[in-house]
């Protein structure tokens, strides 16, 4: 074999005995490196700065691995866990990235369910979904309530003659007859005024109504009870009657009265005002909303109270 061949063939090995040596050499000063960085970790000392990357990376070497536990695994199970769902992160902190893994997670999630279970973790998201709704709308109803009150106290000492507000269905919704609105303000307010139950008060008009239609087929108020859904109590005819048997005296002032405490007389009253009646019991009035009296500027058409 000639020199040259000779030099070729060992010029590799010489190359690869070089990198080799320096590759040992910086793997020493590396671990050196990573031992001072773990005194340094341990002591921190101001002024000291250094890629976190780097130093994390050398520590590793030098530090001892911990061993890798097992984990133990899962038990099957028969239908995905619902109480795990509700432990989704909120949307708001993720990223799109993050958003869209848990978009496909869900999907499979859903996969998997069968109808049954997929209707319960429906109706169980729907329940949770409104639930908070149902809180939000229980806060603003206290914060109505309490602000309506405060209004009403800074009217009451800003005019004192001004009627006072309690709100009451006049025991409507115990009587079975719900708490939406019908335009039962007769039948409301006679009750609260006479102390009668709201039943006994409803069906005595009722009954009033169709006796008058009977009597006076003719008479406007007769055809208005006919037409009427409610049953025609509403009727001037058949309230004044009503009350007019219940031993109470009418009253229709001669001169501008205004629903107001300073104004009406005292004791339990059935004020009537325009297109609508409503009680009044020494000066304060009870109805299931303040529409009467709110401005203290509502004109008083007449008034019913028991005699004296």
């Amino acid at each position: 074999m000639s020199v040259v061949a000779i030099y070729q063939t060992s010029k590799p090995h010489e190359i690869a005995k070089r990198l080799n040596a320096q590759y040992r050499a910086i793997e020493k000063s590396s671990e050196e490196m990573g031992r001072d960085l773990v005194l340094l970790k341990r002591s921190k000392p101001p002024g000291i700065e250094f890629s976190r990357e780097y130093a994390d990376r050398l520590i590793r070497k030098v530090e001892p691995k911990k061993p890798i536990e097992a984990k133990p695994a899962p038990e099957p199970s028969s239908e995905p866990d619902l109480e795990t769902i509700d432990e989704f992160p909120d949307q708001k902190i993720l990223k799109p990235g993050e958003r869209k893994t848990l978009f496909d997670e869900g999907c499979q999630l859903l996969e998997r369910m069968d109808r049954q279970t997929r209707r319960k973790f429906f109706d169980h998201q729907e329940k949770k979904y409104f639930a908070c709704f149902e809180e939000e709308r229980d806060r603003f109803q206290e914060r109505i309530e309490h602000l309506t009150s405060e209004i009403a106290k800074l009217r009451q000492k800003l005019d004192p003659g001004r009627c006072k507000f309690e709100e009451t269905d006049g025991g409507r919704a115990d009587a079975g007859y719900g708490d939406g609105p019908e335009g039962d303000c007769v039948v409301r307010a006679i009750a609260i005024a006479t102390e009668k139950p709201y039943a006994e008060v409803r069906k005595a008009l009722l009954a009033r109504a169709a006796r008058y239609a009977r009597q006076y087929p003719r008479s406007r108020h007769a055809d208005a009870i006919k037409r009427s859904k409610k049953g025609g109590y509403n009727e001037q005819p058949v309230f004044c009657g009503y009350l007019k048997s219940l031993g109470w005296q009418h009253t229709k002032p001669k001169e501008d009265v205004y629903l107001r405490a300073d104004m009406l007389p005292r004791g339990r009253l059935v004020v009537l005002v325009s297109r609508h009646a409503v009680a009044v019991i020494d000066g304060v009035i009870h109805d299931n909303w303040d529409g009467g009296g709110r401005s203290g500027r509502v004109r008083v058409e007449s008034y019913w109270r028991a005699a004296s």
